[in-house]
């Protein structure tokens, strides 16, 4: 399964930033301009079907869904809008597959997983969940890779 980042930082000065949240915003159709500021200082007005969305330089921008967004000063707010959005909550039983992840030293298959979510957190602008396995290890998916994993049968 293929991700797409639901989350991201307005960083107006960092043009790889910057260019993660507007190429998204064109890929979904996402009317937004520029109402002030130059450089650092530019704010993102984002209209969505909601309403329009001010983001300054700092805040955060949650992609809940395809049309809907929602804008906040801190990231904890950002973390729990994710996680609404994405449906599960702290301790659901969840599964997610393997991922190919870039390293420094090349890509590495990170193996998928089964167990029961137990933090959200952001890491490198992604919003990362932290699952503890069943086996007593634990992983770190993408929270977009979850999803729910059906319960075992046991025989008595």
């Amino acid at each position: 399964m293929t991700s797409s980042r639901p989350i991201f930082q307005w960083q107006p000065a960092n043009l790889e930033a910057t260019g993660r949240v507007i190429g998204t915003l064109m890929w979904d159709g996402i009317d937004f301009h520029h109402p002030s500021g130059t450089g650092a200082t530019t704010t993102l007005l984002i209209r969505t079907l909601q309403g329009d969305l001010l983001a300054e330089p700092g805040h955060w921008l949650v992609r809940t869904d395809v049309n809907t967004w929602q804008v906040t000063s801190d990231s904890a707010s950002a973390v729990r809008a994710a996680t609404e959005a994405s449906g599960h909550l702290l301790g659901d039983l969840v599964e997610y597959d393997a991922r190919t992840v870039a390293f420094p030293d090349g890509p590495q298959t990170v193996p998928g997983g089964r167990g029961r979510l137990a933090d959200i957190f952001i890491a490198e602008l992604d919003v990362v969940a932290r699952v503890e396995h069943e086996d007593g290890t634990s992983g770190a998916p993408l929270l977009a890779d979850l999803r729910p994993a059906a319960l075992t049968q046991t025989n008595d």
